[in-house]
């Protein structure tokens, strides 16, 4: 066994101990009222085509993928107003994807321990319905409860470059910070009374500017009861624990030089992962203007339609002096997506289809951020140049689609599919095969997955 099986073990033992615990005559002694959770998940599908992986250079067709994903979490109540909650989870899965290249001791199930939430919480106001809640530790956070794969801008991309990342049935990010919301449903009869405000204050955890901190505000308004409006703005590094990382003084992210004549010395600026993001939403819920009896036909989410775009740094860079890299065009910035719920009378729970449009001349690529730690797009070569601009492969990327199915069956079984050309980057553990590009470069590159969850 592992020392990461171990791990994961000894803390899923030590969950369902207190969990066990709390559930016997000792819960009132202690004042604490547990709530022990857990799932089980199959994931298994097929990339059907896809592009080059530019590690192996070998195409990505007929690829196979499965893992398996365990999590247990407990949320422990102290009294009506604070609470704790832990999750633990853990995936096992193989490199990706499998060559016959690959020497022996790269070919075989690597199981990957985490944890998935720790969270404190405190509510103020009435607890049924808080006006404020303020919760930190490390926690999942969604703005856009209608997206199921596309969107969800403000956290799982980046400013400078560019990047979009989504994950098969998680379209969220994780962030580690605190988090103040507000709720006008406490207060009734106000003219706030369907307005909601997160206030988040987040620091980066991977990948980039390592330790910096960043802020987040979101607002949204129900309207007559069937449209939703969100905006909100993220500030990326807005406090910088080492400027060297937020802004790495490197020739391939160097864009002006200018003498000083103050100084006799020429001032040099560079490419910044620090930036502002903005987004907007909507989503309109026509249900409302049927009929009793023809709305009792339909699910609570069929017929949805939403969208979601976002601005992914709002200030312009110009090209760096060793050419193929520029920031210099808000359009190629905004990613757009819309989707709607298809009617399913309640046979499924949602049918989704999401499209996307973002008219980038770049990979979505993060290899420079992950091994080199610079704020340009993709692996750069020797001389620290990119011809990136005008690339024939990356003027067909622009458009990404997904259709997602899913049905709860008995309260503890989810089924659930996937058929997308998306922005899908499969697991891998070593670098030898290790690809930092999304695998889908074009609408006819797609893959599906299917998944089987059991969970109390």
């Amino acid at each position: 066994m592992t020392k990461n099986c171990r791990m994961f073990l000894a803390a899923a033992g030590g969950l369902l101990l207190c969990g066990g615990i709390c559930l016997g005559e000792e819960n009132e002694a202690v004042g604490l009222t547990l709530s022990p959770s857990g799932f089980a998940a199959l994931e298994f599908g097929e990339i059907v085509k896809g592009g080059l992986n530019k590690k192996t250079n070998a195409p990505m067709d007929r690829v196979w993928m499965n893992q398996m994903i365990a999590g247990l979490s407990l949320d422990a109540a102290f009294n009506e107003r604070n609470s704790l909650d832990i999750g633990m989870e853990m995936q096992m899965y193989n490199d990706f994807p499998v060559s016959l290249k690959l020497q022996p001791q790269y070919r075989y199930q690597y199981f990957y321990p985490y944890l998935s939430r720790a969270e404190i919480t405190h509510l103020f106001g009435d607890t049924q319905k808080p006006l404020l809640t303020l919760s930190a530790g490390y926690f999942p956070f969604k703005y856009n409860r209608d997206v199921r794969n596309l969107g969800e801008y403000l956290f799982r991309t980046g400013t400078y470059p560019q990047f979009l990342l989504n994950s098969f049935d998680f379209p969220l990010a994780r962030l580690m910070g605190a988090h103040l919301g507000f709720s006008g449903e406490s207060i009734e009869g106000s003219v706030v009374k369907n307005l909601k405000i997160d206030a988040i204050l987040y620091t980066n955890l991977q990948w980039y500017a390592l330790g910096d901190w960043n802020a987040a505000i979101i607002a949204s308004e129900k309207i007559a009861g069937c449209v939703e409006l969100g905006i909100g703005a993220s500030f990326n590094s807005i406090f910088s624990v080492d400027s060297t990382l937020t802004t790495p003084h490197d020739p391939a992210s160097l864009y002006h030089i200018k003498y000083n004549e103050a100084t006799g010395q020429e001032d040099s600026s560079f490419y910044t992962f620090k930036g502002t993001k903005l987004m907007a939403r909507v989503s309109f819920d026509p249900k409302a203007f049927f009929t009793d009896h023809f709305r009792g036909l339909l699910g609570s989410e069929d017929l949805r339609v939403y969208g979601e775009m976002a601005i992914l740094g709002v200030e312009n860079y110009p090209q760096n002096l060793r050419g193929g890299i520029s920031y210099d065009t808000l359009t190629q910035r905004m990613p757009v997506m819309a989707g709607i719920n298809l009617p399913c009378f309640k046979l499924l729970d949602v049918f989704s289809v999401e499209a996307e449009y973002f008219n980038n001349p770049f990979p979505n690529d993060i290899g420079a951020i992950t091994q080199q730690g610079l704020p340009i797009p993709g692996q750069i070569g020797e001389n620290g140049s990119s011809n990136f601009r005008g690339s024939d492969l990356y003027r067909h990327d622009n458009v990404k689609w997904s259709i997602h199915a899913s049905k709860a069956i008995a309260k503890n079984y989810t089924l659930m599919a996937q058929v997308a050309s998306d922005h899908l980057r499969p697991l891998a553990v070593n670098d030898q095969n290790v690809d930092f590009e999304e695998a889908l470069h074009t609408t006819s590159q797609w893959y599906y997955m299917l998944k089987l969850t059991a969970g109390f």
